[in-house]
């Protein structure tokens, strides 16, 4: 589930799942980092189960983003479509609420 990530890409294609697993248990997670694209392009997906949502870098490709993670199987995704550039990502626990 946490960890860091660094990728550097030249015309990278294809899907990575970079962090995640399946537990019974609930999380949350800080999920910070950037995208620094030359070409081509990368997004970021939190898998929640059957949901799926893209998690979106502001104008400088920076992501930060806390989330949530309901037992079951939780994967943060990586797609690549002919990308040049670095990722740059960190996913760390947080304490429980309450």
């Amino acid at each position: 589930y946490t960890g860091e990530y660094l990728a550097n890409c030249d015309g990278e294609y294809g899907s990575e799942v970079v962090f995640g697993g399946a537990s019974i248990y609930s999380r949350r997670v800080l999920l910070t980092g950037r995208i620094s694209t030359q070409s081509g392009s990368a997004s970021v997906r939190v898998r929640q189960n059957l949901d799926v949502s893209a998690c979106e870098p502001d104008g400088d490709g920076v992501i930060e983003t806390e989330l949530t993670l309901e037992g079951g199987g939780n994967y943060i995704i990586i797609d690549y479509d002919g990308f040049c550039g670095t990722v740059e990502l960190s996913c760390e626990y947080l304490p429980q609420e309450g």
